[in-house]
């Protein structure tokens, strides 16, 4: 792999982009952030259906999408309070990790992550072999190693190689989706295709 060196400031906007990316790649993928818009639409679209039909079905319509709008609401508010939990937890663990020293600093090796401190004394190192997944945010790249553990990089933050270089490597490990997301859109896939599978019988297509 060659070395690579990252190093940069732990500030607020690094917090928040950890918290957010986090969550995205655990529960909300850009799939299941979609599937969300969808139940949505399909949930209003129950409701409007059910106002303005004279269909026998006109209360399991409106039950059908008030429950798709609650669901809606229900992960929204999800996303808020997770957010708020991974953003004060990481602010606690960046305060005792880092002290008085707000910047990360990591070496990529060969064989092995290296995190150092300020006087380049190594405090942890993280075998590549135990990378389990990675992914990326706008400005930061994620590497996830074996007991949970995140790595984040700035992507300007290269002082010894560069981030295209780095990210052509490392995608030579594995990049696994966390369970909890693909259960997390299977249910959602369910239930919209419940949702279409109610619509579609009380207006079929003629």
């Amino acid at each position: 792999m060659g070395t690579f060196r990252n190093e940069y400031a732990v500030d607020e906007d690094a917090i928040k982009e950890y918290a957010s990316s986090w969550l995205r790649r655990a529960y909300f993928s850009a799939y299941n952030r979609s599937l969300c818009v969808v139940l949505t639409l399909l949930g209003a679209l129950s409701v409007v259906c059910a106002l303005t039909s004279l269909s026998g079905q006109r209360h399991m319509l409106l039950n059908l999408g008030g429950l798709d709008l609650l669901l809606g609401a229900a992960l929204l508010a999800m996303w808020r309070i997770r957010l708020r939990e991974v953003v004060k937890v990481t602010q606690a663990r960046v305060k005792l990790v880092h002290k008085d020293d707000r910047v990360a600093r990591y070496e990529f090796h060969d064989d092995a992550c290296v995190i150092t401190a300020k006087d380049g004394a190594k405090t942890q190192t993280l075998p590549l072999s135990s990378i389990r997944d990675r992914y990326e945010s706008e400005r930061f790249y994620f590497v996830v190693f074996d007991g949970a553990i995140i790595v984040q990089l700035s992507k300007t933050g290269f002082t010894l190689g560069t981030f295209e270089d780095f990210k052509a490597r490392i995608e030579a490990y594995p990049a696994k989706r966390p369970l909890r997301a693909r259960v997390v859109g299977l249910c959602l896939t369910c239930i919209a295709a419940a949702n279409i599978y109610v619509l579609c019988g009380t207006f079929p297509l003629r």
